[in-house]
């Protein structure tokens, strides 16, 4: 009876090794850590795109989601209302520096939509002036 527990037990042990995450949200938060500022705020893509936030609230304490028109708590619904283009557009005209934070591994469904905000998202960044000095691809 030990010996079919011994391999459920080491694929249990496998997937929740940090290295077995599709995104490693601790890299997220030690960037944002690392190189924070004043006056930073976040703009997070992707499905689900304010869960990170809510999850690890103690790291985006103090930065603004400018993507968020209402909050998942607020809707009592799982996820945030996005904010509209022109809401996010006057948000970014007072902002000095914006975090913006993708999520990739989606089901194609879903990766479709993050697909159409993130391209919105980024053309109201182009336009108020923003650009794009690197990008951060936390290790899969």
């Amino acid at each position: 009876m030990l010996l079919p527990a011994v391999p459920i037990a080491a694929s249990h042990l496998a997937i929740r090794q940090q290295d077995s995450r599709q995104w490693d949200t601790r890299a997220v938060i030690r960037t944002l850590r690392i190189h924070d500022a004043p006056g930073d705020a976040v703009l997070f893509s992707g499905a689900r795109r304010g869960l990170i936030a809510t999850a690890f609230k103690e790291a985006f304490t103090g930065r603004p989601d400018l993507g968020t028109a209402q909050t998942a708590a607020a809707l009592g619904a799982l996820d945030n209302l996005p904010a509209d283009p022109a809401l996010l557009q006057r948000r970014l005209t007072h902002t000095p520096r914006v975090w913006h934070i993708t999520c990739n591994h989606l089901s194609s469904g879903a990766r479709q939509a993050a697909t159409r905000t993130a391209a919105s998202q980024e053309q109201a960044l182009a336009r108020a002036g923003y650009s794009r000095p690197t990008t951060t691809a936390p290790a899969a």
